[in-house]
């Protein structure tokens, strides 16, 4: 996809639509970024968070003169160990929750293979020691996501007036999260009040470095795709791609 929308680009096109999920979207804007040629969103796919943020309609009229009204918003790119991004990093619980996923079970359950592997990362031990730097301090966490939007697995609202068009990214910390401060920490995020939990620390930065000082393999979900293990480096970019939205989506 990336290779394809490349050259849709320099054959000089109006516009890139891109059909599918948030994976799918990511490999179109790798193609386009450096451009101004703006990116169409056909919401399909398992979770589709970057069209719920925007406000994307799913019916097909709707969607048609979304992209043939051409009004944009812009969409800032971060970057995580040279790896482009979109949506969020996550070191911990939905690193552990995504890395248990394969493409068969998302063809067959869907968004319920995510609720279910969750259920048993919790029933597990999802806590992981991390520690989290950004400018000059040192933060310690049990679970981190780092974000470039305010959606999050969905409908949901992890960073209520997260600006997805600013060049600063956002890192949730959750200091604990074992099986009862993980229900906490889900229920607070589908209330859309985790940002306000006393044990919820939220630092913005133009760049986090995520590591586990005991050095064990904790799992890491970019844009919801399974991406290996810490540490990792994330960096806003400046860099930003035109995303096609209706008026209400601004």
């Amino acid at each position: 996809a990336t290779h394809v929308a490349a050259e849709a680009v320099a054959e000089g096109v109006d516009a890139v639509v891109a059909a599918g999920g948030d994976g799918t979207i990511n490999e179109v804007v790798s193609g386009v970024v450096g451009s101004d040629i703006p990116v169409g969103i056909i919401p399909m796919g398992t979770a589709n968070v970057l069209a719920l943020e925007f406000r994307l309609p799913r019916r097909a009229q709707a969607i048609a003169d979304v992209i043939a009204g051409g009004m944009t918003r812009r969409l800032h790119i971060g970057r995580v160990n040279g790896r482009r991004f979109l949506l969020m990093v996550g070191a911990g619980f939905d690193g552990q929750v995504v890395h248990a996923i394969d493409s068969g079970m998302k063809r067959r359950w869907g968004k319920y293979a995510f609720v279910l592997q969750g259920l048993r990362a919790v029933m597990g031990d999802p806590a992981r020691t991390l520690s989290v730097d950004a400018d000059g301090t040192r933060y310690p966490a049990a679970w981190a996501v780092v974000t470039n939007i305010s959606r999050y697995g969905g409908p949901y609202t992890l960073m209520p007036g997260a600006d997805p068009g600013a060049a600063e990214l956002t890192a949730i910390l959750f200091a604990k999260a074992g099986r009862l401060s993980m229900c906490c920490n889900l229920l607070r995020i589908g209330l859309g009040i985790a940002a306000r939990s006393k044990t919820t620390t939220i630092v913005r930065s133009k760049s986090f470095r995520l590591s586990s000082p005991e050095d064990a393999p904790v799992p890491v979900q970019i844009d919801g795709d399974a991406a290996g293990t810490l540490p990792m480096q994330i960096d806003a970019t400046g860099q930003c791609v035109l995303v096609l939205c209706s008026p209400a989506g601004r």
